[in-house]
């Protein structure tokens, strides 16, 4: 019987919800994409897409798995949508891109706030591997 676990509920709450955080996060960001006439070029776009959609599956499962490679791309998977979201301020107009998907917005915060809070680090640094 395999060890592998898609969400281990062992762990602290705050890992413990970033997990599904980001499940949810990779499912949703599949559907909901950047206006098109700000990331027009296709590798750009398509390798943001792949960044997050990945990213995000693969940080949760590593988290559950508890290693420390899922834990650093779950972080670098969350942060990703504020560099959209920068990107969109400089090109576009600030008032668009906090505009654009406000609610979204609000789970990238609480993802980022799970994933560095003084629990989460501190179980990640004696456990994982």
């Amino acid at each position: 019987m395999s060890d592998t676990v898609w969400i281990n509920q062992r762990q602290p709450q705050t890992l413990y919800i970033s997990q599904f955080l980001l499940y949810f996060s990779a499912v949703i960001s599949i559907f909901d994409q950047p206006p098109t006439g700000v990331f027009s070029n296709f590798v750009i776009r398509n390798g943001l897409l792949i960044l997050i959609v990945f990213g995000s599956a693969g940080g949760a499962f590593g988290i559950a798995n508890n290693k420390r490679l899922g834990y650093i791309l779950g972080i670098v998977a969350a942060i990703a949508p504020f560099a959209i979201r920068f990107e969109l301020a400089r090109q576009i107009d600030i008032g668009f891109a906090i505009e654009w998907n406000i609610i979204g917005g609000m789970f990238d915060v609480a993802l980022i706030a799970a994933l560095v809070h003084p629990m989460s680090r501190n179980y990640q640094k004696i456990w994982f591997r």
